[in-house]
């Protein structure tokens, strides 16, 4: 009988702190040709290879480069993905863009 509490006791601790833990966020890459930079909003829109039309959100450092990201360029970006909220930009390549921001790492842009 104690075997069994204290294994009922364990599984409820984990349970718990299952349950209290943040989301964990998945990462996703995207190929697309860029058809929308809204530097209001934070926020650029890519068409995908497959068709799809993506929203994706700025902020912080990605959010002051957004303006560097030219319209009909093909990106390979990189965003996190938090439940149903816009992904969020993690990093971004243009490999034929002329851009002075060609790769944003996620703190920096590259030429």
């Amino acid at each position: 009988m104690a075997r069994f509490l204290g294994t009922l006791v364990v599984a409820v601790i984990v349970l718990l702190a299952w349950e209290a833990s943040p989301a964990s966020a998945e990462e996703k890459a995207y190929l697309g040709t860029v058809l929308e930079v809204n530097l209001e909003a934070k926020t650029f829109k890519i068409i995908g290879h497959d068709g799809a039309l993506i929203e994706v959100k700025a902020d912080g450092k990605a959010a002051e480069h957004l303006g560097q990201i030219p319209l009909n360029s093909l990106i390979d970006v990189t965003v996190e993905m938090k439940g149903a909220k816009k992904p969020t930009i993690k990093s971004w390549k243009m490999a034929q863009a002329q851009s002075p921001c060609r790769i944003f790492d996620g703190s920096r842009c590259i030429p």
